[in-house]
């Protein structure tokens, strides 16, 4: 089988019709879950292994009535973490999903099928989630293994590993596919630490889940290492996270209270250490990826507008998206693509394509 079917997809917890996505990728999706399942702590190995399965519950929205946010947007607003309290920030908040407001509202459409990034942007096509993911989990499981040697004491790299699942998982529903194979815009949460709707979510999910703060604050250094001018941030990013799951951030020992305000608690009681740990590090390397993987995407998406033509597709047209576009990235991957355009040129590009036009995919 080259591709998930749409029926196995709607089958798979996916609500609408989703695109097409190649055997490669949804064997990256099947690394992931193999990955959750070996993950030694069983609260976060339990909870991952979940957060992977089709249908699983998206827990921060569970039973949320539209009072309740009305009341969240508020909270963000009044501390400036959204700029206002329209529609489309209610939406960016809570992007929209099955069962809304119900004890187990699920994501309408499949992580098997989920894009990695904004549409022209890194992973940007169906199944590059898991593809993403599972690229940033395994830089990060070797990060951990020099790291390792470099210090001569055993870097964390389950923790590392299950950092690199959680970080993008509310992708599912932050980008959500449309008919015409566009994507759900992202809001931006935090104020002057804005960062993609995507990285709070997610962090409000964990949260929601009381899973630990060690977890929690390592997958919150994904953005940026909390150092520096960046180190404020960090504090933005775990409140505004708690506000959305509902959670006081303080009692869950996300954040410390300090004579100068908030802070993160990096000293939980959990491990007896103090200050940052090297899994935030490692971590927040492991997710530069995002600047060798926009650059070939870019790269990728110029040769096939470039080359569409020749395959009867107006890169302006309504079918090119859904039908040449994002089955060609989803079954040959934007450094596949930019790999063999830099090596070979763009014939060897188009041979490729025209393998995928005789499989009757294109």
């Amino acid at each position: 089988m080259r591709a998930l079917s749409l029926g196995l997809l709607m089958l798979a917890g996916a609500a609408n019709a989703e695109p097409h996505v190649s055997q490669r990728l949804l064997n990256d999706y099947k690394a992931l879950q193999v990955t959750a399942q070996g993950l030694k702590d069983p609260t976060i190995r339990a909870s991952t292994v979940d957060a992977l399965t089709p249908g699983t519950c998206i827990r921060h929205r569970a039973k949320l009535s539209e009072a309740d946010k009305t009341a969240i947007i508020g909270q963000l607003a009044a501390r400036g973490f959204v700029a206002d309290i329209s529609a489309a920030t209610m939406t960016g908040v809570f992007p929209p999903l099955n069962g809304d407001g119900t004890a187990c509202p699920t994501s309408p459409q499949s992580f098997a099928a989920s894009p990695g990034g904004t549409l022209y942007s890194h992973h940007g096509w169906p199944g590059g989630l898991p593809e993403h993911e599972l690229l940033n989990q395994r830089i990060g499981a070797d990060l951990s293994k020099h790291y390792t040697k470099a210090g001569d004491v055993p870097v964390d790299a389950d923790l590392v590993s299950a950092a690199a699942i959680w970080h993008d998982w509310a992708k599912i529903m932050v980008f959500q596919w449309k008919p015409d194979g566009t994507l759900l815009s992202e809001l931006r949460i935090g104020g002057p630490a804005a960062t993609g709707s995507h990285h709070i979510l997610g962090i409000a999910e964990t949260m929601a889940r009381g899973l630990s703060p060690r977890l929690v604050i390592t997958q919150a250094c994904a953005h940026a290492a909390p150092l520096g001018d960046d180190a404020p941030k960090f504090v933005v990013w775990l409140e505004a996270a708690a506000i959305i799951a509902r959670v006081d951030p303080v009692k869950a020992g996300y954040l410390r209270q300090t004579d100068k305000g908030l802070d993160v608690n990096w000293s939980s009681g959990l491990t007896g250490e103090s200050g940052i740990w090297r899994e935030c590090l490692i971590h927040t390397a492991s997710d530069d990826n995002y600047n060798h993987s926009h650059t070939v995407s870019t790269a990728a998406d110029d040769v096939l507008k470039k080359l569409a033509p020749q395959f009867g597709y107006d890169p302006a047209a309504g079918n090119y998206l859904m039908k040449y576009r994002h089955v060609a990235m989803s079954e040959l991957g934007g450094d596949r693509i930019q790999a063999l355009l830099s090596t070979q040129g763009e014939a060897a590009v188009l041979a490729e394509l025209q393998k995928l036009r005789k499989k009757g995919l294109i």
